[in-house]
This record gives C-alpha cells, structure tokens and sequence, in this order.
C-alpha cells in the first residue's frame, strides 16, 4: 500500500466527541536517554510522512534536546509532541487498556492522508505490536479466488460505511512492537 493511500494513525472510537477532549498526560520519572532517542525517530517519521515539524517546533524540539535538567527535558518534549496526538493509550501494569482523546484536531483529508500519533503511557512494559482497526476501514472488495461461485463477503449496502483506510505506520525509523519503555 502507497503513501498516497494510507491515513497514518487514525483510531475511530465512536463512544467519543468533542466533549471528550483532554489534555494528554505528560508522564514523569521517564529516562530521558531512551526517550531522547524514541523522539528523534518519531519526528524523523513524521518527516518521511510529509508531516515534519514547523520550524517553532524545530527549534523548542532543539532546545529541549539540548536542556541539562533531563526532567524538564522529557516535560518539554512531551508537550511539543502532545500536540499532535489522537489517542493516548494507557496501558497499566495489569495491562489494562484506557484511551482517552488527544490534543489533535480529528480531520482527515478526502483523497489524501492525515497523520496523527498515538502516545502509549506503557506502565506495563508491554512489547506487543501496536494496532488500529475500524469498522469503517474494512474492505470495499475482495480479491477474486477463481472460485466460479465465490461467496459474498462484501455486501453492496456495507460499502458506503467503509471510507476509511487505516494503517500504522512502523516503518524504519520506526519499528511494529512497542518498545516496553514507559512512554
């Protein structure tokens, strides 16, 4: 599947709206170090994605690189890239699920693409693959088996509802599974 065709990070809750925004955690006690890193992949996907950062964002995402106090650091890091976070995903030690809404507005582009990152508070080490799905993501056809009496899978009245192309980008830089780190 091409750029060109995929809406990167996008998880449609349907039980949430506008009245459900919140501001998205900023977590504390993260080694900056790891984090550091992770941030740099993120934006240099962004990049690739056509989504890179402004040159505002540029300069407060260098500034808080090169903070002594590797607290704040991670704080100021957080918040820059909060901004555009859909989804934060809370994954306790359980590894009990909790979304909430982001700071992103949640607009899509007809005929094109829109990017959005989900920020996963990973309490619980996880390193399973991070995935999205949709009702309305599923497939308008299915590819021909050369069955002469092929079964029908895609009904007529289901396609109108199915706008909707979904994919996770994790793609180098980037990598499937989440990393077990904290955030």
């Amino acid at each position: 599947m091409s750029r060109a065709h995929v809406v990167v990070v996008w998880i449609v809750l349907v039980a949430l709206n506008h009245q459900c925004l919140a501001d998205v955690e900023v977590v504390s006690n993260v080694p900056a170090q790891p984090f550091k890193a992770q941030v740099k992949r993120v934006v240099a996907a962004l990049d690739f994605l056509g989504e890179a950062l402004t040159p505002d964002e540029q300069t407060a995402m260098d500034v808080a690189m090169n903070e002594e106090d590797e607290l704040l650091a991670v704080q100021k890091l957080q918040e820059l890239l909060d901004r555009r976070v859909l989804i934060s995903v809370n994954i306790n030690p359980e590894s009990r699920v909790k979304v909430a809404r982001g700071e992103a507005p949640a607009l899509l582009n007809q005929q094109g693409w829109s990017v959005f990152l989900i920020k996963v508070h990973n309490e619980g080490g996880v390193t399973a693959r991070l995935s999205a799905s949709s009702p309305n993501s599923a497939p308008v056809y299915k590819p021909s088996t050369g069955n002469p009496a092929p079964r029908t899978t895609v009904r007529p009245l289901d396609v109108p509802d199915r706008w909707l192309d979904l994919e996770m980008f994790d793609k180098q830089p980037l990598v499937q599974q989440l990393s077990g780190l904290l955030v």
